[in-house]
């Protein structure tokens, strides 16, 4: 049976153990898919970052949860610290479902062509959905810098992503 898999990309935890407002907002955008997709499978990404408790994947399973998602249908990948280490280790979950499910990322919307691009040369094909945006929260300065942070990372990430590839180490 065809799945509709959200990959909701990791967002900082703060230091009390909260989500950010990021990570809620990532969140969020992946619990609307319910309305519109029969049957979604939730995969919450992100590791433990230095002195936090609970790994950002954790975090988001948690509100996931509390918003009535049931734990069978989430698949956390909690050992990530990166994007790429995200979207790969994500890759090694969707390849456990049908070829013909829709993979969507949920995400900001300067992160989601990274995030999109990275699996489609790991062979997994996703489709688009608009997403919250974060522009008002983060405010124009940050959210400018998130571009070019962007613009940066995807021809980094690609290279990496062709190395790992070729030595076969993805």
């Amino acid at each position: 049976m065809d799945k509709t898999i959200a990959i909701i990309m990791g967002a900082a935890v703060l230091p009390d153990g909260r989500p950010s407002t990021t990570m809620r907002r990532r969140v969020e955008a992946a619990l609307i898919l319910r309305d519109e997709f029969k049957d979604v499978i939730y995969i919450p990404t992100g590791g433990k970052v230095e002195n936090r408790m609970h790994s950002e994947a954790d975090v988001m399973q948690n509100i996931l949860l509390h918003a009535g998602i049931h734990s069978e249908q989430i698949f956390l990948e909690a050992e990530s610290k990166n994007t790429l280490q995200n979207v790969s280790n994500s890759a090694r979950i969707i390849r456990q479902f049908p070829s013909s499910s829709k993979v969507i990322v949920c995400s900001d919307t300067y992160h989601i062509l990274r995030c999109r691009l990275l699996l489609y040369l790991l062979g997994i094909s996703t489709i688009y959905r608009p997403m919250p945006s974060g522009k008002k929260t983060s405010g124009r300065i940050r959210w400018i810098y998130c571009y070019i942070r962007e613009a940066v990372a995807i021809p980094v990430n690609v290279l990496l992503l062709l190395i790992l590839k070729y030595y076969r180490k993805v």
